[in-house]
């Protein structure tokens, strides 16, 4: 019997148009499209958007008109298949914030906006203002349920809003076609850094200060485990699948009468347990436990705690000192007991000292060593930019143009049977795929399609709130080594009274999450399909098919294969 094939695409096209006065120029824009304010020349509408059942489907209007426009308000109105509707829809106004400078290196194909103001934000409000000769982009998000009928779904959209001249009203008809895959959950695992704690606990009380709208909150407050929960529930509901703790520094100590430590494991299992039972937590990952003495090319010390007048002090110091040795000998034996009893022993990894190099690679692993021997049995994940330290690690995470530059030595890795991730930060840069909003954003999309193409089954960064004093305003501010962050590396949402913002990069990671599932589901039956797929798209690790249009019509036969 041969297949039946339903495609769930987005079709839009204008009905009509009844209003007082003329309604501002209203286009369908693929979401891949970063559009800036200044963007008059938009395509042909004649873009399809192919989704699985169990994802979301984003829908992107542009909005431009000469005159000023007061309350622009777009509303869908219906979605059915004959009676039944999709009606977890939500409309969003793309906010704009202003890059101080592009990257060092910046792409060949970086977007230059000529007042800096790039697209990211997206606002939550019932209507927006827009300036006179000014793009202002709408985004749909529509929830297919993993249940939906397959099928032809119809739609309007209703834009509305007010100029000089009066009142207007333009209806969208637009529609939608269901392809029968569905998508229950995602095995790609994805650690994107939440800072809801820290070993800087001041840090921590900012971010939750953005969130509630300046009011000040107290670490381990009711409103500070509000927020954590509420972080639980968007990165899950974006297929952020593993939980990356400072563990060290969130754990009570207290001396003995002997003067020896106890701990109290409290806070580190409220955070897990409140990630655990609002999403779907498939790794914990314990922060790093040291750091560079020095400068980029210096050793590592281990931080640790001792006690004065009879509170606990954080310290470092040389894997060798006598304070450090004592408190890890306490503290490693008490916690692997402790992971074990709550049955976590099996998902929790622990980074050491972060992002090692030739220079200060033997000192890496002489922590190593140390670490081994009080613990041989923990598992360990380290982002890294070199080789040496290998062997002494169970996840290798080098960073994006490192595993570029050493793919031959982690190929064999891999055939050895080693689990190899990969990460990004404000590198690389230059023509390498990342999440930096100066880029277009279908190179966010295809961190994830890396991953498959080369056999890594997960991604790391050290960012997912790490605000600056107006993250809704400024996007690079954060400072590194004297230097500013490229736009988009400190951070991937946004805060808002009682939560948190999504970007139209966090949607693209999302979807690129979501392609990756598709691949390794069709890989199960039609490898050779998948493979070939996936090398349309990832020429090599720098290299990459970023038209748009190519891009829908591979995902399109991702879609129809299954």
């Amino acid at each position: 019997m041969k297949k039946i094939i339903f495609i769930f695409s987005l079709l839009f096209g204008a009905l009509g148009c009844t209003s007082q006065v003329p309604g501002p120029g209203i286009s369908l824009v693929d979401p891949l499209k970063k559009l800036l304010r200044t963007d008059t020349d938009f395509g042909p509408e004649s873009a399809v958007t192919d989704v699985a059942r169990g994802e979301v489907a984003s829908v992107q209007l542009a909005v431009r008109s000469n005159t000023p426009i007061k309350g622009l308000r777009a509303v869908v109105t219906e979605l059915k298949n004959g009676n039944t509707s999709l009606k977890n829809i939500q409309v969003k106004y793309v906010g704009y914030v202003k890059l101080a400078a592009l990257a060092k290196n910046p792409a060949k194909d970086v977007i230059r906006a000529p007042d800096m103001l790039y697209p990211d934000p997206l606002l939550e409000q019932s209507d927006i203002n827009v300036d006179a000769n000014t793009t202002q982009p709408v985004w749909l998000s529509i929830d297919i349920p993993v249940n939906t009928l397959p099928g032809l779904y119809s739609g309007k959209i209703k834009v509305t809003g007010n100029t000089a001249g009066g009142s207007f009203t333009t209806i969208k008809a637009f529609s939608v076609q269901v392809y029968p895959v569905q998508i229950k959950s995602t095995r790609l695992l994805v650690s994107m850094t939440p800072a809801i704690e820290n070993d800087r606990m001041s840090n921590t009380v900012n971010q939750l200060t953005l969130i509630s709208n300046k009011a000040k909150v107290a670490p381990y407050s009711a409103q500070y485990w509000a927020s954590v929960q509420k972080m639980a529930q968007m990165m899950h509901a974006y297929r952020q699948n593993a939980i990356l703790v400072y563990t060290l520094h969130i754990i009570d100590y207290t001396p003995d009468s002997n003067g020896n430590f106890q701990f109290d494991f409290s806070k580190f299992d409220q955070i897990i347990e409140t990630f655990q039972k609002n999403g779907d937590i498939k790794r914990i990952i314990g922060g790093w436990l040291g750091g560079r003495n020095g400068g980029w090319y210096e050793g590592f010390d281990l931080f640790y705690y001792y006690f004065k007048d009879g509170k606990a002090q954080l310290g470092s110091g040389k894997v060798t000192n006598k304070d450090v040795v004592k408190f890890y000998q306490q503290f490693i034996p008490a916690f692997m007991k402790h992971l074990k009893e709550k049955r976590w022993d099996n998902i929790y990894y622990q980074h050491l000292v972060d992002e090692p190099i030739d220079a200060n690679a033997g000192s890496y692993l002489e922590i190593a060593a140390f670490f081994r021997q009080l613990a041989p049995n923990m598992k360990t994940l380290e982002s890294v930019q070199t080789t040496k330290v290998t062997s002494a690690v169970n996840i290798p995470i080098p960073v994006l143009d490192f595993l570029d530059q050493n793919y031959e030595y982690y190929r064999v890795q891999q055939s050895q049977g080693k689990e190899l991730w990969f990460y990004t930060c404000w590198l690389p840069q230059g023509e390498y795929a990342n999440r930096f909003i100066e880029l277009p954003l279908i190179k966010t999309r295809l961190l994830h399609w890396i991953n498959y193409k080369y056999r890594l089954p997960g991604y790391e960064h050290w960012a997912y709130n790490n605000w600056s004093a107006n993250p809704l305003q400024e996007a690079g501010s954060l400072l590194s080594n004297g230097e500013t962050l490229p736009g988009g590396d400190s951070w991937i949402v946004y805060p808002k009274q009682g939560g948190f913002l999504s970007s139209i990069r966090l949607e693209a990671m999302r979807d690129g999450i979501i392609d990756y599932e598709l691949l390794k589901m069709l890989e199960a039956r039609k490898p050779a399909l998948s493979n070939s797929l996936a090398g349309q798209i990832i020429k090599s690790l720098k290299s990459y098919e970023t038209n748009i249009q190519e891009f829908r019509k591979v995902r399109r036969q991702l879609l129809q294969a299954q």
